[in-house]
């Protein structure tokens, strides 16, 4: 609409020869270049604003991850993980110090004796029935001699006493048997429980723990290596953004680009000024208007120029700080894979390592427990078995006072002469009773010593169980080790995340500035739309004076080229009319933006290795 206005208007003059509606662009280009950059001033700060939030974003991400990887990388951590794995070999060793196969040994020795004796205690029985058997007849025989049998009633009297304290003995040797058998079956009980548990320590807990505890070293060395990836992700990430912050000097280039572009409207509006007031074009004013109609085309051509690199400029902006929050998400992704790498169903595996310490004191609790009370129970088996030594020995004095009777038996028959023979025999008989007590006090005595040295055997290896104490300090030990070791995963963890989540919320951050960033079209569109009213002018300009009658334009491109400051602005000056030499007639076309080189890079910030990520680059 804007166009069609001033082409209607430059028809008008052309046909008086006026140079108003020329002026009146020039002017108002002038002002509507600069206002399509000043105008978004704003706007390039607040990208700059974003841009230095985001580099103390990750100056912060780098702190962090390097004092994460001195976490990791230190010896705490590998030095509680080895303190671990030797206290649980320590553990392992004390549980399986096996003893209770030798002591079931034992046992199972001790019952089969145990029984054998109470067999032998029954056998007295035969014995005392011979002593009363001798007893009633050396009665009857002492009631057949009358006066010279009255010695051989007091021998009987004696030989019956005697048989009732073997039964008393043996009775009591064999209730102690009974009990004997009793008790080692429940210490039999018990050192199969103890055995059990050692099983399933050493097959079942122990296994698990070991390859839980493989699982911690390994996830240690992950974590290590990610920890001490970390600090050059952030680096990489921080050179990014450095490299962004450069990246925003085409701001400076294209706005001086674009003043430059006013000023030499403004420069050939003040020469049109003395004409502007007179109705037509007199002779001496032809070659302003050749030189204003140059100055258009190629004023256009710097302003197609500033609006492709513009737009080019931040489009890569975009792209690259698109790469960036890529480049964020997948460093968050990571990060958070390892921080729920050691979760397996919801559990840890530091909560595993601990559940199995915790079984495994839990069964050394009840193993001591066991241990206890078998030394308990074997010290009432070495009680009975004292307490039945006691009762042979005095079944041995009673085998000896049996002897003792035999004896004076075989004496006062002989005394009786003929008479007493009857006697004597009885005196021979109770003389081989006692040898049979004898005999059996001994297999009796043999098998309470048999049955003596199984018991020393097992208190041995009852004293050689694990005590309580023993226990306590082991699983405060544990505890010590897990809980450094969990303090240690717990710093690490929340680490990793408080470093993902910061890194994933500066994702989203860049993210959402790209998807804002979107000024860079309005100033595009604005800076073409003048372009294109420079077009018309220079075309109605060479209307009024066309190249046939611009004598003087050859020296005056010339002139133009040697006043650029800018490497830019020259290279878009000969893309326009060609190099000094060249024939000109038909350059006066404005060249498209692909055609033109990069904008001028030379004040690029030098580069440098602190992280200040080039803080020191002036935005505008």
């Amino acid at each position: 609409m804007q166009l069609g206005v001033q082409g209607m208007a430059f028809a008008e003059a052309s046909k008086k020869r006026s140079l108003r509606p020329l002026g009146e662009v020039l002017e108002s280009v002038a002002k509507a270049v600069c206002k399509a950059i000043e105008g978004r001033e704003t706007d390039f700060l607040a990208l700059g604003t974003r841009l230095q939030e985001f580099t103390r974003s990750v100056l912060d991400l780098t702190r962090q991850a390097s004092d994460l990887a001195g976490l990791t990388s230190g010896d705490e951590l590998d030095r509680r993980v080895g303190e671990l794995s030797a206290e649980l070999e320590r553990m392992r060793n004390l549980v399986g110090r096996n003893s209770s196969g030798q002591s079931l040994r034992e046992l199972d020795s001790i019952l089969e004796v145990s029984r054998r004796l109470k067999a032998l205690s029954q056998d007295f029985r035969r014995i005392v029935k011979k002593l009363q058997m001798l007893g009633i007849s050396t009665r009857i025989e002492s009631a057949r001699l009358g006066s010279m049998g009255r010695g051989f009633t007091t021998l009987a009297d004696d030989v019956e006493k005697l048989a009732h304290t073997i039964v008393a003995h043996s009775s009591q040797i064999t209730q102690k048997a009974e009990s004997l058998c009793e008790l080692v079956a429940s210490v039999r009980e018990r050192t199969t429980s103890i055995l059990d548990m050692q099983q399933t320590c050493s097959t079942d807990i122990f296994c698990g723990l070991e390859v839980n505890l493989r699982s911690l070293v390994d996830l240690t060395h992950k974590s290590t290596q990610v920890s001490s990836e970390l600090p050059d992700k952030a680096r990489n990430i921080s050179a990014e953004i450095s490299e962004v912050v450069s990246s925003l000097q085409f701001h400076d280039i294209v706005r001086q680009q674009v003043e430059h572009v006013a000023e030499a409207l403004e420069e050939g509006l003040g020469l049109l000024q003395p004409h502007l007031a007179k109705a037509e074009l007199e002779p001496e004013g032809k070659d302003l208007v050749s030189w204003i109609a140059d100055v258009c085309t190629l004023q256009a051509s710097q302003l197609h120029n500033a609006a492709g690199q513009f737009s080019s400029a931040l489009e890569c902006l975009s792209e690259h700080m698109g790469g960036i929050a890529r480049h964020a998400v997948e460093l968050s992704g990571s990060l958070a894979a390892s921080v729920s790498a050691d979760r397996g169903a919801g559990v840890s595996v530091l909560d595993q390592i601990e559940q199995g310490v915790g079984d495994i004191t839990e069964s050394m609790r009840e193993y001591a427990s066991q241990g206890e009370a078998v030394g308990g129970i074997m010290s009432d088996v070495a009680n009975t078995i004292a307490e039945m030594s006691a009762f042979v020995s005095d079944i041995e004095d009673v085998g000896a006072e049996i002897e003792l009777i035999a004896l004076n038996a075989s004496v006062k028959a002989a005394h009786t002469g003929d008479e007493g023979k009857a006697l004597g025999v009885l005196a021979q008989a109770i003389q081989h009773l006692s040898v049979e007590a004898r005999d059996q006090t001994e297999a009796v005595s043999s098998v309470l010593v048999h049955i003596s040295t199984a018991s020393e055997a097992l208190l041995r290896n009852a004293d050689t169980s694990i005590d309580r104490g023993q226990v306590a300090a082991m699983i405060a030990r544990m505890g010590d080790l897990t809980g450094s070791l969990r303090n240690i995963s717990e710093r690490v963890g929340s680490g990793l995340a408080t470093i993902g989540a910061s890194v994933g919320d500066l994702a989203n951050s860049i993210e959402d500035t790209v998807e804002g960033l979107t000024f860079h079209h309005d100033v595009a569109h604005k800076l073409e739309e003048s372009k294109a009213r420079l077009e018309q002018a220079g075309q109605e300009a060479r209307h009024i004076v066309p190249y046939s009658d611009d004598a003087l334009r050859s020296e005056r491109l010339r002139a133009m080229l040697d006043r650029y400051t800018m490497d830019a602005e020259r290279i878009i000056h000969m893309s326009t009319f060609g190099h000094p030499g060249q024939t000109l007639e038909n350059s006066n076309s404005v060249q498209p933006a692909a055609c033109v080189t990069s904008l001028d890079r030379t004040k690029k910030a030098a580069p440098n290795g602190s992280d200040d990520l080039g803080d020191n680059v002036e935005l505008f």
